[in-house]
């Protein structure tokens, strides 16, 4: 995501690259909330065109269900008359992809036409935490650890039975983990560290050691988690904890019981 701190090439760049390169297509991709990338491919010669103005797409596509069907009470469906959202393009998320032909991508941040950004999108979230974060004094160490299994080409079955761990043969039976690391990397991410783990037959797990503690996750991260150090650093508040009310003999609080009558 593109902050003060990190300034990349524009979209003009972006493009004139690529067509250096030979891309033909663009995908115009925008996470969802469950992670799913929707997205629309568009032809490299209109992609300019449509990073200006934005890419129309449905508005209430950040907040379908993981089948895609429409969820009601979001506020983006019926309460916006299903208008579309404009999606432009993070010119620092651009990058090739290297299992499809002559494609680039390039991630999203959407719009209403009025230019109010969708404030339950992903990565508007995810703007609003950092700051949160940045405001108390942190700076935070964000990864991923994707996980999977592999199954035969012929009987969709695992390759392997039983579990194993760290099991060399087993883990370059085939070459799929070497092809997903290398792909990783042509498409800008870092795979620190492979492994297996036990409960699924195979798994490609990166370990991270961060600034504070052990970070499990599949990219290298670019710094850790800083606490303010300086000695006039305001002290951290302590919730505030209700006393525990006394019971009575039947469990009741005794401050709800009522007293009791006097004798006639």
């Amino acid at each position: 995501m593109a902050t003060a701190e990190r300034q990349g090439p524009s979209v003009e760049q972006v493009l004139a690259d690529w067509r250096e390169q030979r891309i033909e297509n663009v995908r115009f991709e925008l996470p969802d909330m469950h992670g799913t990338s929707r997205s629309k491919l568009i032809p490299l010669e209109h992609a300019g065109h449509y990073a200006e103005v934005g890419l129309n797409m449905y508005g209430g596509t950040v907040v379908l269900d993981s089948r895609s069907d429409v969820v009601a009470g979001t506020l983006y469906n019926v309460e916006m008359a299903y208008a579309d959202e404009r999606l432009k393009p993070d010119p620092s998320t651009a990058a090739i992809v290297p299992w499809a032909p002559a494609t680039g991508r390039t991630i999203c941040d959407a719009y209403w036409d009025d230019g109010r950004p969708l404030g339950a999108a992903p990565r508007q979230v995810f703007r609003r935490v950092l700051e949160r974060c940045r405001e108390l004094g942190y700076e935070p160490l964000i990864g991923i650890e994707p996980e999977f299994y592999r199954l035969d080409a012929t009987t969709r079955q695992p390759l392997f039975e039983g579990y194993h761990i760290f099991n060399t043969v087993r883990n370059s039976w085939v070459p799929a983990i070497e092809r997903i690391v290398k792909e990783m990397r042509r498409f800008g991410i870092t795979a620190e560290e492979d492994e297996t783990k036990p409960k699924l037959p195979t798994t490609v797990r990166g370990v991270t050691r961060g600034a504070r503690g052990r970070q499990r996750d599949g990219r290298a991260p670019g710094r850790g988690v800083r606490a303010p150090l300086q000695r006039d650093a305001p002290p951290r508040a302590r919730p505030l904890r209700r006393p525990r009310p006394r019971l009575g003999a039947a469990g009741i609080p005794r401050a709800l019981l009522k007293p009791a009558l006097p004798a006639p």
